[in-house]
């Protein structure tokens, strides 16, 4: 659990002090807000809510307790919004080097006084729109708290596409997001609400968690981690893409809606790869099909009404197939291919089910499921439409856990919902002819 330092108190000091002073007052620029500050106790009101010297000192201290959880000797770190050098006092001791970096000139001149006996500790202003200040794969670790709060979400995101410039391979952020719906954030969302925009510049911007590892991950930020600390949430990140395993708990982060989407983001179909069991190759497709296999090595499946040709076990689980594929015929008026290539379920009436990929009227692949004679799209998300063609196409349909995810040469097209009680693969045509130059199935590592 997080360490309790008064987060509650501190929280509630958010909605109190700092709020409600700027609640009302003209809009301002960032750099103007938080260089407002006329001393000391101003400073710490304005960075972390408290005024008492002693209270600040022992948040900074713990947060840099926290931080040095995942921190080596030799690091090069650094603090995305420094203010007065709250953390920085104390976790210079534990790294290599330290940057600082802050919008505000005040507080940049104020940290330089108060921690010059530190060597390896220095102090950048940037410019409030990027980190152009830095190198590019300059840290080990880069972290922010109680920052990207008071941000427009564009602004935010910016910042974390920066992150992702600066953190070297293997390194890792820990970024903090103000968190709802939690007692205190919900407070403050509803006394804005009362108010009139103009709102203020540096008023908290809330994070759902789902929406908090969306930005990441787009951004090329992939939480490894999530702590909770009251009304914070703090996410560890790589900018490494996660394997199978990284995912399903990254996952477990979000709400399945999220979840679904962000498989294609994180897990791209090279990443995906085989624990080497081959569980089926194009003799078996050949076999189950009774077809043979023609002189240069590919198999024609013809379908005059429909044809379909059960694959494998129900009881495979964590899977992948690989197909390439032509579509011969037909291409008349009124008259396209109809081919799909899925999971064969065993629904209640008895009727055979999706979830599957089709090409529907030979303008797209698109994710089905059949449930008696109506039609009905699945719970899906689509990175792209994937059109169907005379033209030799390659697929990748990968089969994990609660998902059902198509991919072609150029990457992700889209993931579907599974029913927990689907079958074997299948592959069913209708009215058509197609060449399969390759095909395989095998388990996933």
């Amino acid at each position: 659990m997080w360490p309790a330092h008064g987060m509650m108190r501190t929280m509630k000091s958010v909605l109190t002090k700092f709020v409600s002073k700027l609640r009302g007052s003209k809009p301002v620029t960032y750099r103007e807000v938080w260089n407002s500050f006329s001393n000391l106790k101003e400073a710490r009101q304005s960075i972390y809510n408290e005024a008492d010297a002693d209270a600040f000192d022992q948040g900074g201290r713990i947060d840099a307790d926290f931080i040095c959880r995942f921190l080596e000797p030799d690091a090069a770190v650094m603090d995305i919004g420094c203010g007065i050098g709250r953390v920085e006092q104390f976790l210079a001791p534990h790294c290599k080097s330290l940057v600082g970096v802050d919008i505000s000139e005040r507080m940049i001149e104020e940290a330089r006084t108060r921690l010059s006996h530190h060597d390896n500790l220095s102090f950048r202003q940037n410019n409030g729109g990027d980190l152009s200040i830095c190198e590019t794969a300059e840290f080990d670790l880069v972290f922010s708290f109680f920052v990207l709060q008071h941000l427009e979400r564009e602004d935010a995101f910016r910042y974390l596409e920066e992150v992702r410039r600066v953190v070297k391979p293997g390194g890792r952020a820990l970024l903090q997001f103000p968190l709802v719906p939690s007692a205190y954030f919900d407070e403050s969302f509803l006394a804005d609400v009362t108010g009139r925009p103009p709102y203020h510049v540096a008023r908290p911007r809330l994070y759902t968690p789902s929406e908090s590892v969306f930005f990441l991950v787009k951004a090329g930020l992939f939480p490894q981690d999530l702590f909770l600390r009251g009304s914070e949430s703090v996410f560890l990140c790589t900018p490494s893409r996660p394997d199978r395993a990284g995912f399903h708990k990254m996952a477990r982060m979000v709400d399945p809606a999220t979840a679904m989407r962000l498989w294609g983001e994180c897990l791209p179909a090279p990443a995906l790869a085989t624990d080497g069991e081959r569980l089926l190759e194009l003799s078996d497709l050949a076999s189950a099909a009774g077809d043979p296999i023609d002189g240069d090595g590919s198999l024609r499946l013809e379908a005059l009404g429909e044809r379909t040709v059960v694959l494998g076990d129900d009881a495979w689980t964590d899977y992948r197939v690989d197909i390439e594929l032509q579509l011969d015929a037909p291409w008349e008026e009124d008259r396209f291919p109809d081919i799909g290539i899925g999971l064969r379920s065993y629904p209640s009436d008895g009727a055979v089910a999706g979830p599957y990929v089709q090409t529907t009227m030979g303008h797209a692949w698109i994710p089905r499921v059949r449930k008696g004679e109506w039609w009905d799209d699945l719970p899906f998300t689509s990175g792209r439409s994937l059109e169907a063609s005379r033209e030799p196409l390659r697929l990748t349909l990968v089969v994990d856990s609660d998902w059902l995810t198509l991919y072609d040469e150029n990457g992700w097209v889209f993931t579907a919902r599974t029913d927990r009680r689907h079958g074997p693969p299948f592959l069913r045509l209708v009215d058509t002819t197609v060449q399969v130059r390759a095909f395989q199935v095998s388990t996933l590592a």
